[in-house]
């Protein structure tokens, strides 16, 4: 008995070093994956008030969270856009606060989601998500 006990600790052991090791490779990958399509997405979004790209999200798969931004159509006019760098690197911000807060290797996938109220007629004439997907499939 006492010899498959000690070789069910020794394969255990493996097995948790194994996974571990595996983690080590693989954790670093998707994150780096999820910082370009993070990355992509920001940088090829219109920004008019700032409430599309802000609205992003990268939630794990089946999560019904995400954020949602109002923008001020009353506020904004051709003369006073916002401030698209600084949008897009807040945007940018909120996204890799999402990434951090991951825990990869637990979830079986991951979102990016926008849950702007005008995000259907941002993407029927931009596209965002059609080519992040095409890009990142």
């Amino acid at each position: 008995m006492r010899v498959i006990s000690n070789y069910k600790k020794a394969s255990e052991s493996l097995s948790a070093s194994i996974r571990k090791q595996a983690e080590d490779i693989i954790e670093p990958k998707i994150k780096s994956l999820l910082v370009n399509i993070a990355e992509s997405a920001v940088a090829i979004s219109p920004v008019w008030s700032g409430a599309y790209v802000k609205s992003m999200s990268i939630v794990p798969s089946g999560s019904g969270a995400g954020r949602m931004r109002k923008s001020n159509d009353d506020f904004m006019s051709n003369d006073n856009r916002a401030d698209t760098s600084g949008i897009k690197q807040e945007a940018f911000s909120q996204l890799m606060s999402d990434i951090d807060s991951l825990q990869i290797m637990e979830v079986t996938g991951f979102v990016l989601r926008n849950r702007s109220k005008h995000s259907p007629e941002v993407e029927a004439k931009y596209r965002v998500f059609e080519t992040i997907a095409n890009r990142y499939g």
